[in-house]
């Protein structure tokens, strides 16, 4: 969980930025107090599709590629295909261009 510096409003003042308050929040002396903003609308729909998807048993997948490897995986993409699906395709057995997991190279 994320911590939070926190102070009571009567003691938070308002200041004009100088070179002291400058140099105060560089050696953190001074912290700069935000308020936080409410999740937009937005946001808060795109974390409940991400949970009913982990919910449904989806997983996250992340990965560096190289610029070589990344190339040709796009090249293998079919008009209106997805990431996802070609990696769905590349591993299932109904496709000609299928990757064998498990099994020794032939």
């Amino acid at each position: 969980m994320k911590d939070f510096k926190v102070v009571e409003a009567m003691y938070a003042r308002s200041v004009v930025m100088n070179a002291d308050i400058k140099h105060g929040l560089e050696t953190g002396r001074y912290l700069l107090a935000v308020k936080p903003r409410k999740p937009s609308r937005h946001l808060i729909a795109q974390r409940e599709y991400l949970q009913r998807k982990r919910d449904d048993g989806f997983k996250k997948l992340e990965v560096l590629l190289p610029a070589d490897v990344y190339a040709l995986l796009q090249s293998g993409l079919r008009e209106g295909e997805s990431t996802a699906s070609l990696l769905e395709r590349l591993l299932s057995k109904d496709d000609d261009y299928h990757i064998s997991i498990g099994e020794p190279d032939k």
